[in-house]
């Protein structure tokens, strides 16, 4: 019934939709009139056959348009009485149901109403076979009654019947049948309610076995519960052991690396302060050599000086003298760039060896540090690893909470479970009682809400049929207007063809004369 009720009223909606569209459409029809009236006043022209075409387009475009409406009048009226026949369906299919309600409310009326009418129906019969026995005469002397009275009392029964006591008899039996009818289905209704506390007893024996599943859960997350708290221990342990091997760990790495740099220095040190007192030696030596030879150089060409100066001078003395000095003077010379070349070597020697240690050391600095990079990835590795122990730590703390909180849960759900279904069941037999009143209540609300809906729905209609009746009266005038409309335009239309006809003939007299004039 709820889904009848919110369907007529978009029907309705649908309505006014489609006949505020219809009310366009004319408007725009009366518009495209106007605009055709002032195209013709504006083009009033006796000799333009396009504008007659034109006007013809839309005459019959206006024609078209019009019985268009007509269509969707009709449609609206179609669909307007299928709303009256829905809704007449309504109406009776609620006094169905408030008959039914009523039926299922008044059970100990019914029995009470049956009870006295049987009482009546028999006090009636009783006085009517008085009356037929008073009629038919008294009792035998005997005072027992005779056997023959049986038939003659049927008999006076009947006509007595006939006479005005048979209308009342039918309308007796006419309210037995309906008692009886209205005891079966308050039966039927005791059998309902007889059924819905059976269920409710299954529902019961249900709720008692979700409670007992939902304590065996209960003690189950509870040793849940327990086991995870133990590996909780467990693993605060292994983190603490952990965090201790790890403190040990950084320790033992943290000297190896202050103990490798230091040795590495040391190293480096020594052998950088060895090849600095090896290359200041060895310059030392080379400048010396070079001192010598600039003094040996400067000798040499002192002494070839002098040795030309003393050979003009003194011309007498013999050369083997002088080139025996001189070749002196020239080994010494080719003696100290032997040494420096040896000197030279040394350096070069000292300098590639002091490369090589220098290279060895910085080899045995980078697999240092290369130990140390594995050691710093090695304490990395276990930083992340005791993380992700702490993460997992805190994870099984939230699912040993999540656990409890269950636990709680469950155990709130039971007792309330528990509670909901010993209500259940306590005010079961309460609810049987009561529900005789809320029929009551719910046949007076709903017999108000019927009368309320049925005049509601009747003020609608009522509305809808005078709205539908002026708006059909409408269009039809507004039909009427255009087929006057066009009506007037096929006139003009007719006017100005025989206009345009008689023009054309007066064009052709006029060319005719033309021609005789010109044949003369």
């Amino acid at each position: 019934m709820k889904a009848q009720v919110e369907f007529s009223p978009m029907q309705m909606k649908q309505m006014t939709e489609t006949i505020t569209k219809e009310m366009s459409v004319v408007q725009q029809l009366k518009l495209e009139v106007e605009q055709m009236k002032l195209h013709l006043e504006q083009t009033q022209c006796p000799s333009n056959t396009s504008s007659s075409m034109y006007k013809d387009s839309l005459v019959q475009n206006l024609e078209l348009q019009v019985e268009s409406l007509k269509e969707e009048l009709w449609a609206e009226s179609n669909l307007r009485i299928r709303m009256e026949e829905e809704l007449s369906r309504m109406e009776d299919e609620l006094r169905f149901y408030k008959l039914a309600t009523s039926a299922e409310a008044n059970t100990h009326q019914i029995k009470e109403h049956k009870f006295q009418q049987e009482d009546q129906l028999k006090a009636l019969r009783n006085s009517v076979k008085e009356n037929a026995s008073f009629k038919n005469g008294a009792p035998t002397n005997d005072g027992e009654p005779q056997t023959d009275e049986f038939p003659e009392r049927d008999n006076a029964k009947e006509v007595n019947f006939k006479h005005g006591r048979p209308a009342e008899e039918d309308e007796l039996k006419v309210e037995l049948a309906e008692t009886q009818l209205l005891y079966d289905s308050a039966s039927q209704r005791v059998k309902e309610l007889e059924e819905k506390l059976s269920s409710l007893e299954e529902k019961y024996e249900v709720a008692c076995r979700t409670v007992n599943q939902t304590f065996q859960r209960v003690s189950d997350t509870l040793e849940l519960a327990k086991t995870a708290a133990d590996e909780r221990d467990a693993a605060i342990a292994d983190q603490a052991n952990t965090e201790n091997e790890l403190h040990k760990l950084r320790s033992v790495i943290e000297k190896l690396i202050e103990e490798a740099g230091q040795k590495t220095r040391e190293e480096v040190d020594k052998v950088r302060e060895q090849a600095n007192q090896n290359i200041t030696a060895l310059l030392e030596e080379l400048h010396m050599v070079e001192k010598n030879r600039s003094q040996l150089a400067m000798e040499l060409e002192k002494y070839k000086i002098t040795s030309e100066r003393e050979i003009r001078m003194n011309s007498n003395i013999p050369t083997n003298q002088v080139d025996l000095r001189f070749e002196q003077t020239l080994q010494r010379a080719h003696q100290a760039e032997r040494e420096r070349d040896e000197l030279k070597l040394k350096l070069e020697t000292s300098e590639s060896s002091r490369e090589r240690v220098l290279a060895a050391k910085q080899n045995e600095i980078e697999q240092l540090l290369c130990e140390a990079k594995l050691l710093k990835e090695r304490l990395e590795t276990t930083e992340a690893n005791q993380k992700l122990n702490e993460e997992m730590f805190k994870r099984h703390s939230e699912s040993i909470k999540e656990a409890e909180r269950h636990a709680a849960d469950a155990r709130q759900q039971s007792e309330a479970a528990q509670r909901s279904a010993l209500q259940q069941v306590m005010h079961a037999h309460q609810t049987l009682e009561l529900q005789e009143a809320e029929a009551k209540r719910r046949i007076d609300a709903l017999e108000n809400a019927g009368r309320l809906s049925a005049k509601r729905w009747q003020d609608i209609l009522t509305k809808q049929q005078k709205l539908t009746m002026q708006w059909k009266s409408e269009a039809q005038l507004l039909a009427d207007q255009l087929e006057q409309q066009g009506n007037a335009m096929r006139a003009e239309t007719k006017h100005y063809k025989d206009k345009v006809e008689q023009l054309l003939r007066k064009l052709a007299q006029l060319e005719a004369s033309k021609l005789k004039m010109m044949g003369m």
